[in-house]
């Protein structure tokens, strides 16, 4: 008698390789994740069943980059299998119909890649890159016609004739081909890259997605016609643009974000023009009139749908100008406007301020006021916010730099909410402890520097702004300003902050024979209610051709003069205050954030 085991039940098999999954997250990238299926083709070592259940599970993916990494050995062990995935047609069921994910490179052949979008209906995802998907579309086309063609030449008595005297065939001139039609109802991401369209090719291939369970879209560097015409996508929720530096190249697909209603994340890479800006800036700033209180009385339950995405997460990866503005002292103004427009500050209701920005990432030439105010619009819900200052060499505002640590300062203490702050300087003069002193000064009344250690203050350098909010307040009445300035006084104030993140020039590749390992190091603080805590750097390595400030920190810092100074120059020197203070200083201005527990500065990290 033949015993049967639960496990050899293709049914129980089958739910298990279900949950095994088929890509790995790379250890230098998590969000980088790549097809590995070892854990799939060791199951199918088990037995005999286990290789039957297994194998079509491992084809659900179709990735023809990622599939050149299995080794040849595999592809032999399971060259019958490769075989019956497009060659054996007598199964009932082809392995190839089967596909969950597909991705599709520019060296793959178009007819085959029309030929998997057709015949997949279970598509979670794809990604089709630089294919030449209509060249066989327009094929099919051709075919179907003459298809149709030869069935009403055979069927001679349904021809009739029209007015003109001329036989109808009953073909119609254009034959319309959707890929994605039979996947419509599964499809949740799709990404387009490096891809021509001629005519309605782009609104064939969307069309059916428009009222699906798509909500991952990425558009980037589509070229030719790429109108959508009236497309509306209901379930859109993450948006990613990537445009051409010719605007003329890509009309329409900047306004794909005025056609997400449901739009919450939006990413936008190089290439966006004045143009482009512009665009978006107009459907960002139609927002929804309220309506009056009599007709809030009259229909309580009507929806008043907005007109416009209400934005949760800003990705901007690269700045619109190629070289500072220098009229408007470094950022485009334009740039900056749009920021301010994904905020609802002027669109205030009974709940608050609803739809401003939770997590921002922007790149500027300087961090100066204008860039903080347009921060500000969204200080309200802010969570997550990363800055990245390009370096230029043709344009040095030194002014401005001089002050970006205050306005960072000031940035922290005004976003309430903010839990991440990651700031990059690219810039080759970037300093890190020129930073923190910055972050530490402040300025009373009658513009005498001093720092939060002698007078426990943080705030600006700047107490005469006209802009708070987005609002004109220049007409505050004195003790309105004098109250602002006791506030800016106050101890470092970031009550949810748990990440702060400050690097500077790490765009520089480091030589390893310059790397250092530096021993574990403890600095023991007490707040200012009498508490204790220490922060503790772990022993790390740093690279000491980078020269981001992180060598003054360590106290490694010397310079040539040194080597001829005078006994009364070196008394001088000793005055001085050296990086291990200036850390510890630091570390005790910060010390108020009880949440704060992952701290960097330059290449050192700290934890609490």
């Amino acid at each position: 008698m033949t015993r049967t085991h639960l496990v050899d039940c293709p049914e129980i098999i089958s739910a298990i390789g279900e949950q095994i999954p088929l890509f790995e997250c790379s250890s230098d990238n998590p969000l980088l994740l790549t097809f590995r299926p070892r854990t799939l083709l060791a199951c199918t070592q088990v037995s005999k069943t286990w290789r039957e259940v297994m194998l079509p599970l491992i084809w659900r993916v179709h990735d023809t980059y990622s599939a050149r990494a299995i080794s040849l050995n595999i592809w032999k062990l399971y060259s019958e299998h490769v075989r019956e995935l497009f060659g054996n047609n007598s199964m009932e069921t082809p392995i190839y119909t089967q596909l969950r994910t597909l991705k599709l490179e520019a060296s793959f052949h178009s007819k085959i890649a029309l030929k998997l979008l057709l015949a997949n209906s279970q598509l979670q995802s794809v990604k089709l890159s630089g294919i030449s998907l209509y060249q066989a579309l327009a094929q099919e086309r051709g075919r179907i016609l003459n298809q149709r063609q030869q069935i009403s030449a055979n069927e001679g008595g349904n021809n009739e004739v029209g007015s003109d005297g001329q036989v109808s065939s009953g073909v119609d001139d254009a034959v319309v081909i959707k890929p994605l039609e039979n996947c419509r109802h599964v499809l949740e991401s799709l990404s387009v890259t490096s891809m021509r369209f001629d005519g309605d090719d782009l609104w064939c291939l969307l069309s059916p997605l428009s009222k699906g369970v798509l909500y991952r879209l990425s558009l980037c560097r589509l070229t030719g016609v790429t109108d959508l015409k009236d497309l509306v996508f209901e379930t859109v929720t993450h948006v990613e643009l990537t445009f051409n530096p010719d605007h003329t190249q890509n009309p329409g697909v900047d306004g794909i974000v005025g056609r997400c209603p449901e739009l919450a994340h939006l990413t936008l890479h190089g290439g966006y023009t004045r143009g482009i800006l512009e665009n978006l800036n107009r459907i960002m700033n139609n927002r929804v009139a309220q309506p009056s209180r009599d007709a809030r009385r009259e229909s309580t339950e009507q929806h008043y749908r907005p007109t416009r995405p209400q934005l949760v997460s800003l990705s901007l990866s690269s700045h619109p100008q190629h070289t500072p503005d220098q009229a408007s002292g470094g950022n485009s103004p334009l740039y900056l406007g749009f920021v301010k427009a994904c905020s609802n500050v002027f669109n205030k209701n009974r709940f608050g301020y609803q739809g401003s920005l939770r997590e921002l990432e922007i790149t500027l030439w300087v961090i100066d006021d204008a860039a903080r105010v347009a921060i500000e619009y969204h200080r309200m819900s802010l969570e997550t916010l990363k800055i990245r200052v390009l370096r230029s060499t043709g344009y040095n505002p030194s002014v401005n730099f001089e002050r970006q640590g205050r306005v960072v300062a000031r940035l922290l203490r005004s976003c309430r909410r903010l839990r991440v702050f990651d700031l990059l300087d690219a810039r080759k003069e970037a300093d890190v402890a020129c930073f923190m002193e910055n972050i530490m000064a402040v300025k009373d009344r009658d513009g005498q520097s001093y720092t939060s250690e002698s007078d426990s203050g943080l705030g600006s350098d700047d107490d005469n702004d006209d802009v708070i909010e987005g609002k004109d307040v220049s007409s505050v009445s004195a003790a309105q300003r004098q109250q602002r300035l006791e506030n800016r006084k106050q101890p470092w104030q970031s009550p949810e902050l748990e990440s702060l993140t400050i690097r500077m020039m790490e765009s520089w590749i480091p030589n390893p024979s310059s790397t250092v390992t530096e021993r574990e190091r403890c600095h023991t603080i007490v707040d200012a209610n009498g508490s204790t805590h220490a922060w503790i750097m772990p022993q790390q390595e740093w690279c000491s051709d980078i020269k981001d400030g992180t060598d003054y920190l360590l106290d490694t810092r010397w310079f040539s003069f040194q080597l001829f100074q005078e006994e009364g120059d070196s008394q001088e020197d000793e005055q001085e205050q050296s990086g291990e203070d200036l850390t510890r200083q630091f570390l005790r201005h910060i010390a108020p954030s009880a949440k704060l527990k992952t701290l960097q500065l330059g290449q050192l990290t700290f934890s609490r």
